[in-house]
């Protein structure tokens, strides 16, 4: 039962965050937090030592921080920011990169999808379809969350 709860909830909030992100371009903060707290029971579980903490820990502040800097620049959004401090913190050391790599293709081909989205015309297509569009659109910007979330998953899986 505790498997269930320390790997389904991550997972579940990581799913509520990337539909979140790609239709309300927004990331609720208390999602986001509750995602980032459940790296505690989560590594007593995995029976992570104080310094493998430690490295979570660091890898998560280097993120956040690099993350604050591109946010200043206009580049991503605030809550952006905080989920991918959070998803590094669970990602630590040994996964940053794989979850850096999953985030930057994610990012990119949803760009370039949403770019593309914009030059089709809505008005003559289907409901379903234009709704799709639109969550996509990249004139609303880019939802890294998407990314950032499926990398949160993959480190789960």
């Amino acid at each position: 039962m505790l498997v269930l709860l320390l790997l389904c909830l991550p997972a579940a909030l990581l799913l509520a965050l990337l539909i979140y992100d790609l239709w309300q371009r927004r990331l609720p903060n208390a999602w986001v937090l509750a995602y980032g707290l459940l790296f505690l029971p989560y590594a007593w579980w995995r029976g992570f030592s104080g310094i493998a903490v430690i490295h979570h820990v660091v890898v998560g502040v280097v993120a956040f921080i690099t993350f604050f800097v591109l946010f200043t620049r206009h580049v991503m959004g605030g809550g952006d920011v905080k989920l991918g401090a959070t998803v590094f913190l669970w990602a630590g050391p040994s996964d940053a990169v794989p979850v850096l790599l999953i985030m930057a293709i994610t990012g990119g081909m949803i760009g370039i999808v949403g770019y593309l989205a914009d030059f089709l015309p809505r008005q003559q297509l289907v409901r379903p379809l234009s709704s799709a569009l639109y969550g996509l659109s990249a004139q609303r910007g880019v939802p890294y969350g998407v990314g950032l979330a499926l990398g949160g998953l993959f480190i789960l899986w």
